[in-house]
């Protein structure tokens, strides 16, 4: 990022991206300054005593989560198991890798009924992404690495002392409450969003960036370095 000549930045992630952003806080890496995340690791290993019913919800969320993947992550299993063979038929063929990630685009963001969150052209974006790098392979090759990893994060990534802030969005997987970020986090901002899911839209850079304007990241003029996830 200094090379970019950022010389504060902030980080933002979601998904994977969470996961390298988590990473990217705890490293403090030279110029970062304060990190964003739409998917907080900050589960408990083990469920607290005297649980809200705030809190409840959020384990029974996880057990939905995890009972749904039986049903709904064959994309999943192929590219943690398989790899390899997935790749070819997404490199080989620009429909394929289009049929694959625009399932996943719609599957995964907060639209009603049969309407779409995002453009056609906004869908063709993302999966150009992928077409013209070539990168199917070492998306899908991330989940066999990621499957053989002992990196012990899980839903807990650890203590965090970089100023964090971050959006719960109300259709999300899991919505951990503000206090479990804070047994972590030592400098937090925490809010919340009626909008969107799994993948954040175009639109909720402005509301991230509205966000990170707020204490205490309002003393530097940021560049914001966003970990894209690969799916």
């Amino acid at each position: 990022m200094l090379r970019l000549g950022c010389d504060h930045w902030l980080a933002q992630g979601g998904d994977w991206g969470s996961t390298i952003t988590h990473v990217l806080a705890q490293q403090r890496p030279a110029g970062v300054v304060a990190a964003h995340v739409n998917w907080q690791l900050v589960v408990p290993a083990l469920p607290p005593a005297n649980m809200t019913n705030e809190e409840s919800a959020v384990y029974a969320d996880i057990q939905r989560h995890a009972d749904s993947r039986g049903k709904l992550a064959g994309y999943f299993r192929m590219q943690a198991t398989k790899p390899q063979t997935i790749a070819y038929a997404l490199l080989d063929s620009p429909l394929a890798q289009a049929s694959w990630i625009y399932e996943k685009l719609h599957d995964w963001t907060d639209h009603e009924d049969h309407s779409e969150a995002l453009t056609i052209d906004e869908t063709l974006d993302d999966t150009s992404l992928y077409t013209f790098a070539g990168t199917a392979g070492s998306a899908a090759r991330f989940y066999w690495e990621n499957s053989r990893s002992t990196f012990p994060f899980g839903l807990n990534a650890g203590a965090i002392d970089l100023p964090m802030t971050a959006t719960v969005f109300q259709k999300e997987t899991i919505r951990p409450p503000r206090a479990w970020a804070a047994a972590l986090w030592s400098r937090l901002y925490y809010g919340t969003s009626s909008k969107s899911a799994v993948i954040s839209l175009p639109g909720s850079k402005r509301l991230f960036l509205s966000k990170s304007s707020e204490r205490p990241f309002n003393r530097f003029d940021f560049c914001v370095a966003r970990s894209r996830a690969n799916h």
